[in-house]
């Protein structure tokens, strides 16, 4: 009997104990709450981009040389604007996707705009990427935090006066190439002004815990203020980068 009731016990599934099942809790929390994006240590840094990479899909020298393949110049985010116009030739850029929204076309095709960024804290630089037919149906499957190559997009040319993100837009899947994903990745720890809810912003956790649009906000106000923009709770100072940091008048 004694011995019945071991192996009946043993054939029972495990069940977590309190701290174990708050603890589990926690993390489906906190995976929900950062967007599920994997946090991967520095494995090593894209030379192209100098973006860190927890993961790894292609060498450089594998980028390099499909990038040189397409006839293609390599440039860099924070790079693009009137050099990006005045380049005749096919151009390429490498960034982090931190961004991916489903649209509709005026003729109401389904398409993608993707949100590249270098998530920089002292020089942010993001590009939009409009995905449309095989690159659309490509890009369905990629995730927030993969690192992407876009070559010879074709650029959007900005309206007169228009200012913000560069936007280009791809149609075949061969335009999209996956590099790996980025190291390092959180979430901006500031509360939105508008709503209190935590920011949703990406941030690369070993540059700052804050996104570059509440680091330029923080670095208008006073020192006393700061607070209410980052968390509406006291917390120290940010470290700004030295161009935003507001020095006490002579």
């Amino acid at each position: 009997g004694a011995a019945e009731l071991r192996a009946a016990k043993a054939r029972q599934p495990a069940v977590a104990s309190g701290g174990e099942e708050a603890g589990a809790a926690a993390s489906c929390e906190e995976a929900r709450a950062e967007g599920a994006v994997r946090r991967l240590a520095l494995l090593e840094t894209c030379a192209l981009s100098g973006i860190g990479l927890g993961e790894r899909a292609v060498s450089d020298g594998e980028l390099r040389e499909r990038i040189e393949s397409d006839g293609c110049r390599f440039m860099r985010l924070d790079a693009l604007g009137a050099h990006t116009v005045a380049c005749s030739s096919a151009w390429g850029s490498v960034g982090i996707l931190t961004r991916v929204e489903q649209r509709t076309t005026g003729k109401g095709h389904p398409c993608t705009r993707w949100t590249l960024s270098n998530l920089r804290a002292d020089r942010p630089a993001s590009l939009h990427v409009w995905l449309h037919d095989q690159a659309h149906r490509a890009g369905l499957r990629a995730e927030r935090g993969q690192v992407f190559a876009v070559l010879a997009p074709r650029l959007i040319p900005q309206a007169r006066g228009q200012t913000g993100h560069w936007q280009c837009s791809v149609s075949r899947a061969p335009q999209l190439l996956r590099v790996g994903y980025a190291a390092n990745l959180g979430r901006c720890k500031a509360d939105s002004a508008a709503s209190g809810v935590r920011c949703s912003a990406l941030v690369l956790r070993s540059h700052s815990p804050y996104c570059a649009g509440h680091l330029a906000q923080a670095a208008q106000l006073a020192p006393t203020q700061r607070a209410d923009v980052m968390r509406n709770r006291p917390v120290p100072q940010p470290r700004l980068p030295g161009h935003l940091q507001r020095r006490p008048p002579p």
